[in-house]
């Protein structure tokens, strides 16, 4: 069983869980959530795109359809990341909390922390600005950053 109380952090089965502490996740290793929301054609084809965006650039696509299911498996690191639209409070009010305890990083679609009244948003299991060096020694973008960047690219990230 997975439970947090705000302040006090992330428990599975009374074994604190922290992501901040993990190493960064490149693009290339992550496992990422897309929501398929299908209540409008214009989530469900953003939802599409995003799912063409990310294909050949992360190590696996998964589309479960509980998005505070899915939010405790971001705080656990199970899964990189999850990207959803058209989310309402009572589907994200306990993941967020989850995932903010974890050391996760939950932000609208322009990368603004999220909070229940948030619709559209990205979920990670690392922070915002965490970012990775690569082999040259050169810092990188945090993966977080990176998908909201392919995924603006690919016209995935507007409100609806």
């Amino acid at each position: 069983m997975v439970t947090a109380i705000r302040g006090n952090g992330c428990f599975v089965n009374g074994r604190k869980i922290d992501t901040s502490e993990s190493k960064p996740v490149n693009i290339q290793d992550s496992i990422i959530n897309v929501g398929f929301p299908v209540s409008k054609v214009e989530t469900l084809m953003a939802s599409s795109r995003a799912t063409k965006a990310l294909s050949l650039k992360v190590k696996g696509l998964r589309m479960f359809a509980c998005a505070s299911q899915v939010m405790a498996w971001v705080a656990q690191k199970k899964l990189n990341a999850y990207i959803s639209w058209d989310l309402n409070s009572w589907d994200i009010c306990a993941g967020l909390l989850l995932v903010n305890e974890a050391g996760g990083f939950v932000s609208d679609f322009n990368g603004t922390e999220a909070t229940v009244e948030t619709r559209e948003m990205l979920i990670s299991c690392q922070g915002a600005n965490d970012n990775m060096t690569n082999v040259d020694g050169n810092e990188n973008m945090s993966m977080h950053m990176e998908v909201l960047k392919i995924l603006g690219e690919a016209e995935c990230l507007e409100s609806y």
